[in-house]
């Protein structure tokens, strides 16, 4: 007969999962200039206005605005990133968001293949890619996800608001728990982080009894 785990058993083994994940994302090296991700945003056929899975459809680039999100703006009739048009967004100094990225080199496969070893599924990830700007949104306005984030940085430096506390990105991998209200309140210049979203396991949901 299996056991259920008490509540804080279960936050303990939660907390151990998370640790293990943030370790992997430390310690796989993640390489990348400006110039690379420009060189992989001129793939056009890998950027289609959505990216379709089983259970998700989104778009794989959107232009973070003071006015939400633009997508149609950098996209042909066929539904391909028009590179040209993107890099006006980027060069006025508008943030990116890039979905389901780590495909895109080798070193994001393998922390991805490294990820799975914990995870036993493929893993999502997005890129947030910014010129800096004194004058448009760098992130999303201060929020909070029902799932777990941790950030590494790649290159940049940028000031978080994490609840109501501001530091600056030490080159460390950030982990933020579910509910962790967050944002990115001043980019002075250049800057990409790597974003990887993960859900409860099987069992950890707020406590809830291990699955038979």
């Amino acid at each position: 007969m299996e056991m259920s785990l008490p509540t804080n058993q279960h936050h303990y083994l939660k907390y151990d999962v998370m640790q293990s994940i943030c370790n992997i994302v430390a310690r796989c090296p993640v390489n990348m200039t400006e110039e690379d991700m420009f060189d992989c945003l001129k793939i056009k056929r890998r950027f289609p206005i959505n990216i379709k899975g089983v259970d998700w459809n989104c778009p794989s680039l959107e232009v973070i605005s003071q006015w939400g999100k633009l997508t149609h703006e950098v996209f042909d009739t066929d539904g391909y990133l028009i590179f040209d048009e993107w890099k006006k967004y980027h060069d006025m100094g508008f943030s990116s968001i890039i979905s389901h990225a780590l495909d895109l080199t080798s070193e994001l496969r393998y922390l991805d293949e490294e990820l799975k070893k914990i995870t036993g599924r493929p893993n999502y990830a997005n890129l947030y890619f910014s010129r800096g700007s004194s004058d448009h949104a760098i992130s999303f306005p201060h929020h909070n996800h029902n799932y777990e984030v941790v950030v590494k940085p790649i290159y940049g430096k940028y000031t978080w608001r994490i609840n109501d506390e501001y530091m600056e990105n030490e080159n460390k991998v950030i982990h933020l728990p579910k509910g962790t209200n967050h944002s990115v309140v001043d980019c002075p210049g250049p800057k990409l982080s790597l974003t990887l979203n993960f859900h409860d396991p099987v069992g950890f949901n707020d406590g809830s009894e291990a699955a038979d």
